[in-house]
């Protein structure tokens, strides 16, 4: 709160250093200045030049920036001219209102009418060819004194009458180059400050094209006569145009600065000349403090920041050089226009021009900037789609697709969905007893060597990887012809053990084994965990059983068992070759589960034989069984182990058989 308290003395602080710019009681605020080809000699109350046909026009020191009070009495103001012969001059009054009449030796040039108001728009009266060139101004009580010009224009403009028209045809066009320079580039960066993605640069940019814009049309408004306002109301315009363009220029400053700059002096170098400009407009007698105050303000204000962006070009940024650079050319053409007050056109052009070259530099930095934030951004696409495509890696684009999630960042605890598929699970036997003769390098170069093969099988045949358990494998296949492809990623995967096989024994590693269960049943698949830790997962009885059948295959040492919901999706069971291997019990479920073995041709025709003749006293053995025939049973399950010795189902169901057999 007390900071706050501070704050609000700032402008009260500049008003008062304003006052010290402001003139002595006793002082004259100015006289009137016509400047000639060769000579122009300040006098302290009359002004003798020779004009030789030239625009010549009211000149004062620093005060002349402030408006001027308004005559405690009538005044008059004369100069004495040396006219050419037989040559017409031409005189321009841009504010008549504030005048009662205007004589050339005496003899009356414009006189405001009785009883009557003087015109809004500037006035330019034609003086007589013949004169010895006494010219005098009449300002009656409270009106303005010319000699302190108005903040906005000049009081008097006097030369020949093409020098006077082509004075105001030179400020018209220096105006519409102003509107036309400005004001495009202004539309330019609202454009790209809309379709940016980081339109702040832009976005200042314009503030200050605006502001800019309106202090340059304030001052050749009165010239022009586009604003037919008192010279009063147009001063206090003029005021606030210049209070808003300092602030402009501290917004476009600081977006400049990359927040580099201590925070607190942001709005110290904003909100007082937005004050400032507020005060400006209030109908008070306050605008000649104000305006001061605002000029002090505006260099402090430049100061601060080409000193900062000095600072930030010695550290070695190259970006701060053009800023740097505009800002000195800008603060040295407002510099020269306080030494050349409103009079002359080269004060009129040095604004404009230190201004559209501070603009040029600034909007190559702020493009420049832009640019950097989209190769950032660029960059950090990048790296985010590295990311996602490393996190796409642990979990399956499919699984997203199900839950309809474009991106895992789209994920929330518990999303799930229902579907049919088929689980897929594979295990190699007796990896514990193998990884127990390996190093622990040793150990995860052959799973990933072992899961490089297989794993392919599975995405060509259309499923997906849903987990890595250790050596095991879940997998889903889509409820359309699932149990197909994963029974016949199951045969070319058993394949591809016998390829691997062949590999390890030459490099003499045994060789191993691999069991695989399926089931087709209704499945979720869902997000579970906590926030901080989640994970995608399938929560089914489907998936029990696929991991039991998986075991059987383990304990019969066959290759491939499927549950009968998968058997029967099957569009042509025919088209493998299969075995009835009994009924399995699953925790949960009352009625058990029918399994049967799917294998393959293993390319040994003679154990493709001997599998096809077990295979026949295998069935019916199963007959046997269920008939609870122990004893003949017993004798066809011993008949299948004649040809198939490792047939480990034939061996199991032999056992029971001779167990139940009396």
């Amino acid at each position: 709160m007390k900071s706050r308290n501070a704050f609000a003395l700032v402008p009260l602080a500049l008003v008062l250093c304003g006052c010290a710019l402001l003139p002595q009681r006793g002082v004259k605020a100015a006289v009137l200045d016509l400047r000639s080809p060769v000579s122009a000699v300040p006098l302290t109350g009359e002004w003798n030049a020779t004009v030789g046909g030239r625009i010549a026009s009211a000149s004062a020191p620093l005060r002349s920036l402030l408006p001027a009070p308004k005559a405690e009495a009538p005044e008059s103001w004369s100069l004495t001219t040396l006219l050419r012969d037989g040559e017409g001059y031409s005189l321009l009054v841009p504010f008549p209102a504030e005048i009662s009449g205007v004589y050339l030796d005496s003899r009356p040039v414009w006189e405001r009418p009785a009883g009557g108001s003087a015109p809004a728009a500037p006035l330019v009266l034609d003086l007589p060819s013949e004169s010895s060139g006494v010219l005098r101004v009449e300002v009656p009580s409270g009106g303005r004194s010319p000699g302190g010009p108005t903040l906005a224009a000049t009081p008097f403009l006097l030369g020949s009458p093409r020098a006077v028209e082509d004075y105001r045809g030179l400020v018209s066009l220096l105006a519409g180059i102003k509107v036309g320079s400005f004001g495009g580039a202004l539309l330019v960066a609202l454009l790209f400050a809309l379709i940016s993605r980081r339109g702040r640069g832009f976005l200042s940019l314009g503030i200050y094209l605006a502001a800019t814009l309106a202090y340059f049309l304030v001052r050749d408004a009165s010239v022009l006569g586009w604003l037919p306002l008192e010279s009063s109301v147009l001063d206090r315009i003029y005021s606030a145009a210049w209070s808003l363009q300092v602030a402009g220029f501290a917004v476009l400053g600081l977006a400049l600065c990359d927040r580099d700059l201590p925070s607190a002096v942001r709005p110290v170098l904003i909100l007082p000349p937005l004050l400032l400009a507020a005060a400006a407009l209030v109908p008070a007698p306050v605008l000649r403090p104000v305006h001061a105050a605002s000029l002090v303000w505006a260099g402090l204000s430049y100061a601060v920041l080409i000193l900062w962006y000095a600072y930030r070009s010695l550290r070695g940024d190259r970006r701060s050089i053009p800023v740097l650079l505009g800002g000195v050319l800008l603060a040295g053409a407002y510099g020269v226009r306080l030494a050349v007050p409103d009079s002359l056109l080269l004060a009129r052009f040095l604004e404009p021009a230190g201004a559209g070259v501070f603009t040029v530099l600034a909007s190559l930095t702020v493009i420049r900037k832009v640019g950097d934030a989209f190769e950032e951004a660029e960059n950090l696409s990048a790296y985010v789609d590295s990311v996602s495509t490393s996190v796409k890696r642990f979990i399956p684009a499919e699984f997203m697709d199900y839950l309809q999630k474009t991106d895992v960042t789209d994920l929330k605890l518990g999303d799930h969905v229902e579907k049919e598929m088929t689980i897929f699970f594979s295990d190699i036997r007796g990896f514990t007893q193998l990884s127990e003769s390996l190093t622990e390098e040793q150990t995860f170069a052959f799973i990933n060597s072992y899961l490089a093969r297989m794993v392919p099988v599975i995405k060509e045949r259309g499923g997906f990887v849903d987990k890595y358990v250790g050596d095991a494998i879940m997998a889903l296949f889509p409820d359309a012809g699932g149990a197909d492809q994963a029974l016949r990623a199951a045969l070319e995967m058993q394949s591809r053990v016998v390829e691997y096989n062949r590999h390890r024994a030459s490099v003499g590693y045994r060789a191993i084994e691999m069991g695989i269960g399926i089931h087709t049943g209704t499945l979720m698949l869902g997000v579970v965990g906590v926030q901080d830790r989640m994970e995608n997962t399938v929560i089914s009885d489907a998936v029990n059983l696929s991991s039991r059948l998986q075991a059987i295959a383990k304990a019969f040492n066959i290759g491939v068992v499927v549950s009968e919901q998968s058997f029967k999706s099957l569009e042509d069971p025919t088209l493998f070759k299969y075995r009835f291997i009994g009924k399995v019990r699953v925790k949960g479920k009352a009625a058990p589960v029918s399994c049967f073995e799917i294998f393959g041709d293993t390319q040994d025709e003679a154990f493709d034989d001997r599998k096809i003749k077990a295979s026949t006293y295998f069935e019916q053995g199963m007959l046997r069984y269920y008939q609870k025939d122990f004893l003949a049973g017993f004798h066809y399950f011993q008949k299948a182990l004649e040809f198939l010795p490792q047939d480990g189902a034939s061996r199991f169901y032999m056992e029971v058989c001779w167990r139940k057999k009396d």
